[in-house]
């Protein structure tokens, strides 16, 4: 008989060992954290995936926009109408991503800046000024919108 040799997961954001991975689920929580974790394939010819973090997920896939429409409205090729919608979102979506975080941080007592993961005081003081940044963000995004409509 063969023993099982598969690796256990492990969370992409605090890097603890998960116990399992829901057979067939794209995407679960981790149970230290509770941040959102996705499966990405890793190889196109191999069954491997990677564990990812949303959060992280989000924000790499956030910058390039926020940076091009900077980049189309300094060459002129995007109204300040359009480039205030553009600014408005992504303040909505990274607020969102921050209130998320913040209060994941908040319930868990583990937060991560950077690389450095930390769980103590420090973290639960960092995870509030996340949701309140967060909330400040999407407020300022709503209005933001709504000025444009």
């Amino acid at each position: 008989m063969r023993a099982n040799t598969q690796a256990r997961p492990r969370c992409a954001f605090c890097g603890d060992f998960m116990p399992f991975w829901p057979p067939g689920a794209p995407a679960t929580t981790c149970t230290s954290c509770r941040r959102p974790l996705i499966l990405f394939p890793a190889s196109l010819r191999h069954a491997r995936y990677r564990i990812l973090s949303v959060v992280d997920v989000a924000k790499v896939i956030l910058l390039p926009v926020v940076g091009g429409a900077v980049v189309a409205f300094g060459l002129a090729r995007m109204t300040p109408l359009a480039f205030a919608n553009v600014v408005s979102i992504a303040l909505l979506v990274w607020g969102t991503i921050d209130v998320w975080d913040g209060t994941s941080g908040l319930e868990s007592g583990i937060d991560r800046v950077r690389r450095k993961i930390r769980s103590d005081r420090t973290a639960k003081r960092i995870s509030i000024a996340k949701t309140l940044f967060g909330g400040a963000s999407i407020a300022l995004g709503a209005v933001g919108l709504l000025m444009m409509s």
